[in-house]
This record gives structure tokens, sequence and C-alpha cells, in this order.
């Protein structure tokens, strides 16, 4: 690894990498996980992401139909559940496993920018392209990972790979951004494949379609609000 010369800025480099990443401040796409584990049969689900600004989002469950109905709203750290068969939305963790190797936070949080402290570490050759590399430290015991080791490729900003650490430094899994097409203008990643860092064999693909651009009111992202969407 080298030292990175006149290079921008870490928390720069994090911001315009979340803007490939985040088409717009208000939109909706469709999100699928694809979990494959030897010997068994892929395990497949969908759901609806509606993002509003940098700290707000709501899923909701497609597929299967068993989980229709189900929703999950994170606003800024604090993160919910509701079940339809439930009175009330349920105080969860971001952290809690969603589906495979993914957690709740890694459909519903974007935004590496607002929950991490970045620095620099230099650059590194990542499937023939030159990317920057950077620590991201959290800000807040609260959000989803202790710390993050980020590739960003230099010039596009692409977001090529991340590793997630627990707080014992412990590697958690890792993920490789893929897929790249034009999206709204910019060539975006529409698929993450995450891998548990100790069963390399046991992975999960995050699929991501359908972006449309939209105005979503602010009452959406209420937990009172969670028993009354269609």
């Amino acid at each position: 690894m080298r030292t990175t010369a006149a290079a921008p800025e870490a928390e720069t480099i994090v911001r315009l990498s979340d803007e490939v990443r985040n088409p717009s401040s208000s939109y909706v796409m469709d999100v699928g996980i694809t979990v494959e584990q030897p010997g068994e049969r892929p395990v497949i689900a969908a759901f609806e992401v509606s993002i509003k600004g940098k700290d707000k989002s709501l899923v909701r469950f497609t597929r299967p139909p068993s989980d229709k109905g189900k929703l999950l709203l994170l606003v800024k750290n604090d993160m919910w559940y509701y079940v339809p068969t439930v009175s009330r939305p349920i105080r969860i963790s971001p952290l809690q496993r969603l589906l495979g190797q993914v957690a709740n936070a890694d459909i519903a949080r974007t935004n590496y920018s607002e929950d991490y402290r970045a620095t620099l570490v230099g650059t590194e050759e990542l499937d023939g392209r030159t990317c920057y590399v950077l620590e991201l430290t959290a800000i807040d015991d609260q959000v989803g990972y202790h710390r993050i080791r980020h590739w960003v490729a230099v010039g596009t900003y692409q977001p090529l790979r991340s590793d997630f650490y627990a707080v014992s430094s412990v590697l958690l899994k890792t993920a490789r951004f893929g897929d790249f097409a034009t999206v709204h203008g910019r060539m975006r990643p529409r698929e993450l494949v995450v891998r548990d860092a100790t069963k390399r064999d046991h992975f999960s693909v995050i699929r991501y379609s359908n972006i449309r651009l939209v105005t979503l009111a602010d009452t959406l992202f209420r937990p009172e609000s969670l028993r009354s969407l269609p």
C-alpha cells in the first residue's frame, strides 16, 4: 500500500462515494436478497426500501408472501420492527441479522459519511483499479458496525469493497460491490455480495433495482404511523 499525494480529504471521499450509491435525497428502490449456503437450497426474499435524507428509511417486506406486511423503520440510529399481528412496533438493533449474512442495517442504512469518522490510509490496487483505502470508525455506539475498511475507486468514487469489524476488531464479513450500470445519470452498483468472514462459502447477494426518485412525507417515517401503512 502506498500513501496518497494530493488526495481529497477522507470525509470528502466517503461523501462522494455515498452519492454514487444514493441517487437522490429521496427515493424508493426494490431490494432482493438471495442467501447461498453449501448443501442447501437458496433462500430468496424481497423488499421495498424508501429512503429520505441521510437518516430515515422504511423497509417493506414483499417476499415471501408470508412476510408481507412486516416493516422495518430506521430513524437516525433507532430501529423498529413491525409485524401486523403485534399491536405496536418493537425496538430492535440495526445489527440484528435479517437474512443470511445481511443485517437490518445493511439494507436500511446507506450513508457512511453520517455515521463514521474517516481516515485515509493510502491507496491500493483492487481488481485492476486504484482505490482509496479508508478506515471508518463509528461515531456512535448505536451504529451498525464499530469499524469498516472501505475501498473507493480513484476518480469515479465508486465503492468497491467494505470489510466490517466488531468492537473486538474481529472481521465479521466482507462485501463487494458490482454490476455497475448507469442509473439516474451515474454508474452505480446494482449488486452487493456479502460473505461470512469465517465461512467463505456462505454468502448473500443483495440486488438493487427499479430505483424511483420520489417525494416522501416525513410522516412515513414515524413509529406511530407503521400500523396504518398500506
